[in-house]
């Protein structure tokens, strides 16, 4: 955060090699400093060769709409870079409906005591880091289409936004730091999250990702105390640590299990499962324990299901072909895997990291059970014949059915029976 704190301060001052110094100005009419071009009229600060920067405006300022100098009359059009930075004696600010910009740093650092400011809709466009460290408490921007990096970062007093229905990108650190922030409605167009966006916004304790996001960026919501989140179908990517630091996370609500096998999770610090001691998945409001993923879904993503304590049992479709890694590592309350895939889908050997596999049985079509059981990391499963009909005949090789007492069998039983064939294997099969 410091050096973003550092470079705001040399932007302002001018100390930045190719960047105007704060000290120009081409009139000063009324109490209010302005750059004069054409027919525009740039809201500027005063000289602060002198060191002093922020002694430019105090109280309530109320910027006009329109001046006139030297006989000649200019539309205010736009508050200039560092226009009002470090003012800390400035209370509120009124900004005419003829202003469509506002610049870099233009409010920021003013403090607590800036508690006011209103935005007309004719502004489209703010810069970076424009309102950082004021004491604004609610702010409504709703025409604004372009914001800045860091714009809102470090207003801790900050409680609501209002924000453009066309906005289709939050900036990266727009709200970082922002501790007051009440959870709120991101706009429906918006269609990715920026990296930082609500860092450590710990008034944030549920959100709801906009239908249209197809993007979270890295540590988008790390350091909230978020208890539950709802990530659409439309999400395809979660940069790292997006949810970290969010102790209390322990429900992330998802309306499709094929979206969510495809989320590109940059890392496994990505996924929101893992951030509590006890993480659950809900599928349209109802908890995920028994995970069937539907057919047609030829793979899993890496790190999909990490750390989803709630599993306690997983069907996989005859379409799956990979699995990968660490997919369902921590998933410690498994207890069976039914895998429909007549050919041994590819799957990563830290797949099923973290829990004793060699005690979970692995339902498979008869006629693949050697594959399964032969496969390095399919075979470490408890591999178990499965079938909704009967035994195959003697004929194909079975020499004896037995219980699971040990106990031999005149034919094969409802339930799990174990065959020795005539080559002298052993095979458990479950019959339904």
């Amino acid at each position: 955060m410091k050096q973003f704190y550092l470079k705001g301060i040399l932007l302002c001052l001018g100390l930045l090699a190719g960047t105007t110094t704060a000290s120009a100005y081409d009139a000063k009419i009324g109490d209010i400093y302005y750059y004069l071009s054409g027919n525009v009229a740039t809201v500027t600060d005063a000289d602060n060769s002198s060191g002093h920067p922020g002694s430019s405006y105090s109280g309530n300022v109320v910027i006009p709409s329109t001046v006139t100098y030297g006989g000649k009359t200019y539309s205010v059009r736009s508050i200039g870079y560092c226009a009002f930075w470090r003012c800390q004696d400035l209370t509120s600010v009124t900004v005419p409906n003829s202003v469509t910009s506002i610049g870099d740093f233009a409010f920021a650092d003013c403090g607590s005591s800036l508690a006011s400011l209103t935005i007309p809709s004719s502004v489209t466009s703010i810069g970076r880091y424009a309102f950082r460290e004021s004491g604004l408490t609610s702010l409504d921007i709703s025409g604004a289409t372009s914001i800045g990096e860091g714009v809102f970062q470090d207003c801790r007093s900050l409680v609501s936004v209002t924000l453009s229905e066309k906005l289709t990108a939050t900036s990266e650190r727009m709200f970082s730091g922002c501790n007051s922030l009440a959870p709120f409605s991101l706009p429906n167009s918006l269609t990715s999250i920026g990296d930082f966006t609500f860092y450590g916004c710990w008034g944030l304790t549920s959100f709801t990702i906009p239908n249209h996001v197809t993007h979270i960026g890295m540590y988008a919501f790390n350091a909230c105390l978020l208890t539950s989140v709802t990530i659409p179908g439309s999400v395809t990517s979660i940069g790292s640590n997006a949810f970290n630091y969010n102790r209390g996370l322990t429900a992330v609500y998802i309306d499709n299990i094929s979206a969510w096998c495809r989320i590109t999770f940059e890392d496994y610090s990505s996924n929101p499962l893992l951030y509590s001691f006890e993480s659950h998945l809900y599928l349209n409001g109802e908890e995920v324990t028994d995970l069937s993923i539907p057919d047609g879904v030829p793979s899993i993503a890496d790190y999909a299901f990490f750390g989803c304590e709630g599993l306690t049992s997983i069907t996989l479709p005859n379409s799956l072909v990979s699995i990968g890694e660490q997919v369902f590592q921590n998933c410690r309350n498994l207890k069976e895997i039914h895998c429909r895939a007549e050919e041994t889908p590819e799957v990563s050997a830290t797949a099923f990291n973290n829990i004793t596999v060699s005690k979970i049985p692995l339902y498979v079509p008869r006629d693949s059970y050697q594959q399964y059981k032969e496969h390095p990391v399919w075979g470490l499963f408890d591999v178990v014949i499965e079938t909704g009909i009967s035994l195959p005949s003697f004929s194909e090789g079975i020499a004896a059915v037995y219980d699971m007492s040990g106990r031999q069998q005149s034919s094969s039983q409802r339930g799990l029976n174990i065959i020795r064939m005539s080559d002298g294997t052993t095979r458990k099969v479950i019959l339904k």
